[in-house]
């Protein structure tokens, strides 16, 4: 949190459990109590991250709060980018809400993978709201990601590898393979 601009390169983050609630209530589209990247939290900040793996990752329902961004949570008029091309975003839950993956509220996510060897967002698994990714009031930019095997368990599943509500696409390439439906806007 606080309006960083940090570049961090090749690490990787496992068996995270997230933040219950969030610094502040500003971002529209999350609410005031849950969980929150279970990997990684990013909230009015900026980073570049590159050559990273989130894995293992979860969020799960605890006195009726579900969760959002098992792997990588950004909110609050964040800007990032995620670089390959070892990125792998993989095996990360969010037992009963959204993004398994990456959740996006109200900021701006670039992922750059490389033609040889893009990002990979896999076999992460969301309760409602994008298995993969969910996107809320927000700007992507997907260059070469593989978004494959992710799953919804909920109620009301949509999106199973990407949901996106109210949102701005500058472009997207190789969404494949999901279980289900594989984009819901």
């Amino acid at each position: 949190e606080g309006g960083g601009s940090p570049t961090i390169n090749g690490f990787t983050l496992t068996n995270g459990t997230g933040q219950l609630g969030l610094p502040s209530t500003t971002t529209l589209h999350a609410p005031s109590s849950g969980y929150y990247g279970g990997g990684i939290l990013i909230y009015q900040s900026n980073p570049t991250l590159s050559n990273i793996i989130v894995d293992n990752n979860t969020l799960s329902i605890n006195n009726n709060h579900g969760g959002s961004g098992a792997g990588i949570y950004i909110g609050n008029f964040s800007t990032v980018v995620i670089n390959g091309p070892n990125t792998e975003i993989k095996n990360n839950t969010s037992t009963t809400y959204r993004g398994g993956a990456i959740c996006v509220d109200d900021s701006d996510l670039t992922l750059n993978g490389t033609v040889a060897n893009g990002i990979k967002i896999e076999n992460n698994a969301a309760g409602n709201y994008g298995g993969g990714i969910g996107v809320y009031n927000s700007t992507t930019d997907f260059n070469d990601v593989l978004i494959n095997g992710n799953s919804l368990d909920g109620v009301n599943q949509h999106g199973v590898g990407i949901y996106y509500h109210n949102y701005t696409l500058k472009s997207e390439t190789n969404v494949t393979d999901n279980d289900g439906t594989e984009i819901k806007p």
